[in-house]
């Protein structure tokens, strides 16, 4: 599930929506894997492609050359990576690493950017804590929905470890021993606690030495410890050990996943009940246009465009690829939808621009807060393959 707020801050900095023949907006998707012999001469002749295709659409070169200058340049670990960047008025407005290379690639230049793959392959927000910890404290890393800031703990540090001898002090010195361990561990626990509830985390992960993990877990608030799923690991290592890195990974996939269910069960039940649910394109796009939308549902069969869309002049209307179906028309504002230019000037907008289905849905439903979830073709079935879960129903 992609949350409206991860994209909204793109959609601020675009140029307004003009009319036919005006500015646009550029929407390059690349692979960009790196590791591979040839691997810079591979991607500038996959940009060099993509340029032409969109100068040809109408992109204007300064946009091309800023998004030119920022192709290949994220150098992450060998293997398998795409990009896309979003670039308009000569700036690039968005770029972003994807964990896969695109399906194939695609290049358009059109009123709004093209994002459904990228919401198809962007990883969802998940707000987690992850805290490494031992004895002597803990390294907590906050995933917020903007940003991952790193914390080091420390508590006391004497007595830390138990001597293992005898004599009359020694249950004195290892009572204060572990007075020390359960000192620390709540020193962790409450900046965990504080964590969860600043950020609204989904998934307390805790990894490090066991009887410090222990300590931990039983020092957290009742609504921290819900949330909390352990690694067995027996030491302190680095919160950035690829090892570590990849499990919490999978566990945040794993939460993801299940909210996705979740989601669609609720949908599929709202539908049962013909309540607070709507499935097919008309009543989808009149929901949107009223702000009703908690979450979108879209199923990805299709959703491709052509790497050069081509377009009939009199309507706009996609053709070749994409049927003229698969169009949709908008004005200024995120509300501003439809399925013909005459209900856009029924809305007020004296110059309805058309675009590609998606881009539309996906632009109101970022406008108007909602979720959207990508949905792999089966189940559940929607009508036009567009579905909404509603916040709420208008009377009668």
């Amino acid at each position: 599930m992609i949350r409206a707020d991860v994209l909204s801050t793109l959609y601020e900095q675009l140029p307004p929506v003009a009319p036919a023949g005006g500015a646009g907006v550029a929407t390059a998707y690349l692979d960009t894997t790196h590791g591979v012999e040839n691997a810079a001469k591979l991607i500038e002749l996959r940009w060099r492609e993509e340029r032409r295709s969109l100068a040809r659409q109408g992109a204007d070169e300064s946009t091309l050359d800023a998004i030119g200058e920022l192709v290949g340049v994220h150098r992450r670990p060998p293997g398998p990576q795409g990009q896309v960047l979003v670039g308009a008025a000569g700036e690039v407005r968005y770029d972003a690493v994807l964990p896969q290379p695109p399906p194939r690639q695609a290049a358009r230049f059109a009123a709004l950017p093209h994002l459904m793959p990228l919401v198809a392959q962007l990883r969802p927000l998940v707000p987690h804590v992850l805290a490494v910890v031992d004895r002597a404290g803990g390294d907590v890393t906050v995933h917020g929905p903007d940003t991952a800031e790193e914390h080091e703990l420390s508590g006391r540090d004497y007595p830390l470890h138990k001597s293992g001898q005898g004599g009359w002090s020694a249950p004195k010195y290892e009572h204060r021993t572990e007075e020390t361990w359960a000192e620390n561990a709540r020193l962790v626990a409450a900046f965990v606690d504080s964590a969860v509830r600043r950020v609204g985390a989904r998934l307390v992960v805790l990894s490090g030495d066991p009887k410090a993990r222990s300590l931990v877990r039983d020092g957290l608030g009742k609504r921290s410890r819900e949330l909390v799923t352990e690694i067995d690991e027996d030491v302190r290592h680095s919160a950035h050990d690829e090892s570590l890195q990849q499990q919490v990974d999978r566990l945040v996939a794993d939460v993801a996943a299940g909210e996705d269910a979740a989601a669609v069960a609720r949908f599929e039940e709202e539908c049962g009940q013909r309540d607070k649910a709507v499935t097919g394109l008309a009543a989808t796009i009149e929901a949107l246009r009223l702000a009703q939308v908690e979450t979108l549902f879209w199923t990805l069969d299709g959703t491709e465009p052509a790497t050069e869309p081509a377009t009939e002049p009199a309507t706009g209307a996609v053709i070749g690829a994409d049927a003229p179906s698969a169009v949709a028309w908008i004005g200024p504002e995120p509300v501003h939808l439809g399925l013909t230019p005459a209900q856009l000037r029924a809305l007020g907008v004296p110059d309805p621009v058309s675009d590609r289905l998606d881009a539309v849905l996906v632009r109101a439903a970022v406008g108007t807060g909602a979720s959207i979830v990508a949905l792999q073709p089966g189940r559940p079935r929607l009508t036009d393959d567009v579905g909404a879960l509603l916040r709420y129903t208008l009377p009668g």
